[in-house]
């Protein structure tokens, strides 16, 4: 069982009066107070670098047609959830009708110089003519089906919809039609000097401190050379953000752990009568 730590709040020599006709030695008594104890505890110590970033979300995208056109139909807004593969937004599709006629005829040529290829009866260069077209046009209709019915590349949240409905898109009027988030992981970029950077490394551990609440992420790279106007070190770590608690652009202070005591004693710092000494309860004393 640990030792109990007297943390002192008062030792008082008491002097009692006496008569100038007795001695010295018999004229003092000693006592002391009673004094307040704690128990010694074991707790995580640490020693760090702080530095203060910007959170990220590590997955977010613009998601812009890659054509001019119509917008038909918007299916999302602002805050709603979607799955990778959810139907986002419908441009016109009118060249894209053409374009799925011109293909379906080609597919149905194809389809018959198949057979007269077998025959002989046409000659190996007019089938792969065909051939090609028909890869070329298939390539061309799926380009456009991505710009035409534009889906969610991955898991996330519509964080902006910038126009709507019936407006026409021109991507040099507007960066994004869209922008998705996936807010699961999130990171934070720091700089650091080359005083400190010998000390980080990858999957140190770091404390980050946000309204009363600490999250534990780690350090997930460390930049080889130094940023050529600031000479410092860019740094990213990395957090699993449960519950999105953490939010895209938030301010956050960080603290890079460079040693770390588990189960260290621990006494409280008024107990110290010095930097090398304590008093301790020995029966009761």
């Amino acid at each position: 069982m640990l030792k109990k730590i007297i943390v002192i709040i008062a030792i008082s020599i008491i002097v009692f009066g006496c008569k100038k006709e007795k001695k010295a030695d018999e004229n003092l008594t000693f006592g002391a107070r009673n004094v307040f104890v704690e128990e010694v505890t074991q707790k995580e110590f640490w020693e760090y670098l702080e530095f203060s970033g910007i959170l990220e979300a590590v997955k977010t995208v613009n998601i812009t047609p890659g054509i001019p056109a119509k917008i038909e139909q918007i299916f999302v807004k602002v805050g709603d959830v979607v799955k990778a593969g959810d139907l986002l937004v419908k441009m016109d599709g009118s060249s894209l009708s053409q374009l799925k006629t011109q293909l379906d005829n080609l597919q149905k040529k194809f389809e018959r110089m198949q057979k007269l290829q077998k025959t002989g009866a046409i000659d190996l260069a007019t089938f792969e003519e065909i051939e090609t077209a028909l890869k070329i046009t298939q390539t061309s209709y799926d380009a456009m089906l991505e710009n035409i019915e534009i889906r969610a590349p991955f898991d996330g949240m519509i964080t902006a919809v910038n126009q709507k409905e019936n407006e026409i898109f021109n991507s040099m009027m507007n960066s994004a039609l869209i922008r998705l988030m996936n807010l699961d992981e999130i990171k934070a970029k720091i700089q650091v000097s080359d005083k400190d950077i010998t000390k980080i490394a990858i999957n140190q551990k770091v404390v980050l401190s946000l309204d009363n609440e600490q999250i534990f992420g780690k350090v997930s790279f460390v930049s080889p050379e130094a940023d050529r106007m600031s000479g410092t070190f860019p740094v990213e770590i990395s957090f699993q953000n449960r519950d999105n608690f953490l939010k895209h652009n938030q301010f956050a202070r960080l603290k890079v752990i460079t040693k770390f005591a588990e189960n260290a004693l621990s006494i409280p710092q008024k107990a110290m009568i010095d930097e090398t000494t304590i008093f301790v309860v020995n029966d009761g004393v």
